[in-house]
């Protein structure tokens, strides 16, 4: 139904579960969806979104352009990746390999 649910007992969740979390990303992640992978929207939100702000700046200093915009191509490079890769460890350094990339 498209909704993850977890079910815990109000005073016995502990922060020490770091062992289901590769349990629980990989099915969360198996799951068919449209769209980005959980994983790669956190990379995009760690690794782009937090610094392409200073980058943009940067270039638009460097083309006396204030206004200039960026366009990463999220989307079609997502899809591309998706339809050449079998394995999805290239989805923890998207965000990252696009920001590289300015």
């Amino acid at each position: 139904d498209g909704v993850f649910r977890i079910l815990f007992h109000h005073q016995k969740l502990a922060y020490n579960q770091n062992y289901l979390r590769e349990f629980l990303l990989k099915a969360i992640e198996d799951v068919p969806r449209a769209g980005f992978s959980i994983v790669a929207k956190n990379s995009i939100e760690e690794h782009y979104n937090s610094e392409i702000e200073d980058v943009t700046t940067a270039i638009g200093e460097i083309l006396a352009l204030p206004d200039v915009v960026l366009d990463p191509n999220f989307e079609a490079n997502y899809e591309a990746l998706t339809a050449v890769k079998t394995d999805k460890d290239w989805h923890r350094n998207f965000g990252k390999a696009t920001y590289a990339y300015f």
